[in-house]
């Protein structure tokens, strides 16, 4: 890509740390670390901060009165909304550690583990491109792709609200890393971490169940389940499912940003209706088999590791798309645009990022919206969600269709069939 030039500054190691370490310095400013205080974009950490501090006290999170009484111990900031803790067990992974601190220094050392998360998701892409393109594309245009990726405005925004996508991706990424060079290690660490939040690790971790790593997959599940029970084992608790139940009845009812309609991509389509809630079902159920069908279509076909990453784009689409995520939840699109040039086509890739971009952008308008006036902000609103939700719909389109087109319109696709063996 940079030709001899180019190869000149890649074997400067120098230059590299330093324009690297210039990367991250843009994501610290872009996110805006350095200007938020602990309040109030720290209200995810408090809750994962109040979890692990009713671990290492022996009592329950899933007990809604000693979480309460927990927080209002901890922080002068009252629960609002009748929050509740419901991530599954495997989230003490982050609770506990962050309880162990301070709380005055725990949601920095938090902002810190996401911003190297996310520079371990750019890694890691960068890791699993095929060998051919790492050589076009040098370590130094790791570094371009760091400051792209942070244009992004989930990326921005997982940084600055302390929210755990970036540790989640960073998991589906490294479970996928573990699975395709074979060491089960960080595999399972990858898997465990990806755990804990379903919502966005179920496609890519399906996929890996459904292109023929079924018994990686039930390692994984394996551990997580035990580490689960050892959690639970800790802190018993009657009737853990009933108390379960209500928290997550609570979480969803009561507090508004849970509502269906301020989801991202297919619980969004039609907002506050009373077929939204049956589209949120429907999405889910789609992707699931969309993923079963991508993991066959792997299985049926070359190793090529080009095909692969195209399959893992669709996942990664559909999971930003269709499943019942937050706007902060997209971190996958890290992954999405530093694989782009898998697609044939410099257009094709312009208009993907484009809509990627675009749609991280509907927020800005929704924030001129708002600011025109007193009862502006639902519409607003509207406009931010609608506008990243219409985005992935588009995207999603496109890449099937790049997808048929290149592989399954014509024999004369470069859709390579897996020779048989025996």
């Amino acid at each position: 890509m940079f030709g001899e030039y180019g190869s000149k500054l890649a074997k400067n190691s120098i230059l590299l740390m330093f324009f690297l370490l210039l990367s991250a310095a843009y994501l610290v400013n872009a996110s805006s670390i350095k200007g938020v205080g602990v309040h109030p974009w720290d209200y995810d950490t408090r809750s994962w901060y109040t979890a692990g501090t009713c671990w290492l006290n022996g009592d329950s999170p899933y007990d809604k009165a000693l979480f309460a009484q927990t927080w209002d111990a901890l922080f002068e900031v009252k629960l609002r909304d009748q929050a509740t803790f419901v991530y599954p067990p495997t989230m003490a992974i982050i609770s506990v550690p962050l309880a162990l601190m301070p709380w005055s220094l725990a949601p920095w050392v938090y902002r810190a583990v996401g911003m190297l998360a996310i520079l371990g998701v750019a890694g890691l892409t960068w890791l699993l491109m095929a060998p051919r393109s790492r050589e076009e594309n040098s370590f130094v245009t790791l570094g371009w792709y760091i400051v792209l990726c942070g244009s992004l405005r989930p990326v921005v925004q997982v940084l600055v609200q302390g929210q755990c996508a970036s540790i989640v991706v960073f998991g589906c990424l490294l479970a996928w890393y573990g699975w395709q060079k074979r060491l089960l290690g960080w595999f399972l660490v990858g898997f465990l971490l990806a755990s804990i939040k379903p919502q966005i690790s179920l496609l890519p971790l399906g996929y890996i169940l459904c292109a023929g790593g079924f018994r990686w997959f039930a390692a994984g599940v394996f551990l997580s389940a035990v580490f689960s029970i050892v959690m639970l084992t800790l802190v018993p608790i009657s009737n853990l499912f009933g108390y379960y139940q209500e928290s997550l009845e609570g979480h969803l009812q009561h507090q508004e940003f849970n509502q269906w309609q301020n989801y991202c991509g297919a619980p969004a389509l039609l907002g506050n209706t009373p077929l939204g809630k049956h589209v949120m079902i429907l999405g889910v159920v789609v992707g699931i088999l969309a993923t079963c069908w991508i993991g066959w279509r792997a299985r049926q076909t070359s190793d090529d590791l080009s095909r692969t990453l195209r399959h893992q784009q669709l996942v990664w689409v559909m999971a930003m798309t269709l499943m019942p995520i937050h706007i902060y939840d997209l971190v996958g699109q890290v992954f999405v645009t530093m694989t782009l040039w898998v697609i044939p086509r410099w257009e094709r890739r312009v208009l993907a990022f484009a809509l990627i971009f675009l749609g991280d952008q509907s927020g800005r308008i929704a924030s001129i919206v708002v600011r025109l006036g007193e009862g502006m902000e639902p519409l607003g609103n509207l406009i931010h969600v609608q506008g990243i939700s219409m985005a992935g719909f588009l995207l999603l389109g496109l890449f099937f269709y790049w997808y048929w087109s290149d592989f399954l319109r014509s024999k004369n696709s470069i859709y390579v069939s897996r020779p048989t063996s025996g």
